[in-house]
């Protein structure tokens, strides 16, 4: 049979089936959209969820104290057990595959800088903590070093949310912050 005629009776049986050609179309064409668009999503999860790992820090982990919930060879329960720099250094020295250690001490504070304010949780941490937690500085800016410890300064590493709360449009970098107490509540 000549391709002609293939031809010819292909173009018939579309005028003749109208709803079932436009059907076929449209559930190919709406398949064809909703695997991409799952591909996508799916892409961009897997990147965001990668992404965020990096930056809590690769092959890290986070020891800290807390409290025992069982005696222990005469020793009452409920007993808070906390860490000190000098356990951080001894991990390190006592397990080789311990590449660096980085003890910090946090809490929840209020920020201020004018009118401006923000809740955020500060972390006092060593230089090399930024290695560990892959945090990338501003333009301009950079994280603690050697030289802020050994002189006591003091000095902050805002993060980018943070840094836009407390100084709005303005470059943070070598801009004053303080901690902010609001006034306590009359009765």
């Amino acid at each position: 049979m000549p391709i002609w005629m293939l031809l010819g009776n292909f173009l018939h049986d579309l005028k003749a089936q109208k709803t079932r050609v436009f059907l076929t179309t449209f559930a190919i064409t709406w398949g064809t959209i909703a695997i991409v668009l799952m591909m996508a999503f799916g892409r961009g999860f897997h990147f965001r969820i990668r992404t965020s790992m990096l930056n809590a820090g690769n092959q890290l982990i986070r020891i800290w104290g807390g409290q025992t919930s069982m005696k222990y060879r005469g020793l009452s329960e409920g007993r808070w057990i906390r860490f000190k720099e000098e356990d951080a250094n001894l991990l390190k020295q006592s397990i080789p595959q311990i590449r660096d250690v980085s003890p910090s001490y946090g809490r929840y504070i209020r920020l201020r800088n004018g009118e401006r304010t923000a809740t955020t949780f500060l972390e006092a941490v060593y230089p090399n903590f930024e290695f560990l937690r892959t945090f990338y500085p501003k333009a301009k800016g950079r994280f603690l070093n050697d030289r802020d410890l050994k002189e006591k300064r003091r000095v902050m590493f805002l993060g980018s949310e943070v840094a836009e709360e407390v100084f709005g449009e303005v470059d943070p970098v070598g801009r004053l912050v303080e901690r902010f107490s609001p006034p306590a509540r009359q009765a």
